[in-house]
């Protein structure tokens, strides 16, 4: 009696043809929306400007980013003050040990208390400051909301000190203190770069809850989006790319 041939199996299907298809309408669908927005975005930028000049018709814009810029000088202004008199603060920080775990962890947290101090005062003398007075609705947030931007690269930059000691300190303890263990040229590359990068995105953000004030439509939103995007994308890869590499010693292992 002949046996029954077992049935072959169904190839394995590695690429979900359904799922593939939903992405590339979806893609297409987007580019649509995006070729299709792209006539308006002209119009919502006229119209915002109007607005503009309307509500800033006695500082004028210019007055307005003015209005910014004094407020952050205020703030580096009242940072320098309190750097001056925080140098015996400074000299007792210097004074830890670095060849010890605990005089290491007592440095970083000095390190790290004097850092956020400088951020309050920096929020003070900027933020703090322009809230003493009244402002129209529309000026005031266009004034917190870029003086939150440099509130928030303050604090970027001011955390990557406290972690990566660049060279620029001259500090002769650094590369034992460095929170996060690399060389010099790397710690500056990254505390920059870091700093670059985060000032980016909180511009980027801020600006679009603005124009969403100023009335831009979601669809203008997100075809505006791509640029902002892609400029974010390249500096992080640029960051990525143009990180210092150890060169390689003759035994073929990373040198120190």
């Amino acid at each position: 009696m002949p046996t029954a041939q077992p049935q072959a199996e169904p190839a394995l299907n590695l690429i979900d043809s359904s799922a593939l298809s939903a992405a590339l309408t979806y893609i297409e669908q987007h580019l649509n929306r995006v070729l299709s927005t792209l006539p308006r975005i002209p119009a919502q930028f006229e119209r915002a400007w109007n607005i503009l000049l309307v509500e800033f018709e006695e500082q004028g814009v210019l007055g307005v980013l003015a209005l910014v810029a004094t407020f952050l000088a205020a703030g580096l202004g009242l940072d320098y003050v309190t750097r001056k008199l925080m140098t015996p603060y400074r000299s007792w920080m210097k004074q830890h040990r670095y060849d010890t775990p605990r005089g290491r962890t007592k440095n970083f947290g000095a390190r790290l208390l004097y850092s956020f101090i400088l951020i309050g005062v920096f929020v003070v003398g900027s933020a703090g400051a322009f809230l003493i007075f009244s402002w129209p609705p529309l000026l005031r947030e266009v004034v917190l909301g870029y003086l939150s931007v440099g509130i928030i690269s303050r604090l970027t930059f001011m955390l990557g000190r406290a972690l990566l000691l660049p060279p620029h300190l001259k500090l002769a303890t650094a590369d034992h203190l460095r929170v996060l263990p690399m060389r010099a040229e790397s710690a500056t590359h990254w505390y920059f770069w870091s700093g670059w990068i985060v000032s980016w995105f909180v511009f980027v953000y801020v600006t679009f809850e603005l124009l969403t004030t100023l009335g831009f439509d979601q669809d203008s939103l997100v075809t505006l989006g791509i640029p902002a995007s892609i400029v974010l994308l390249v500096m992080i890869l640029t960051a990525i790319w143009r990180r210092p590499i150890p060169a390689l010693t003759g035994s073929g292992s990373w040198s120190p």
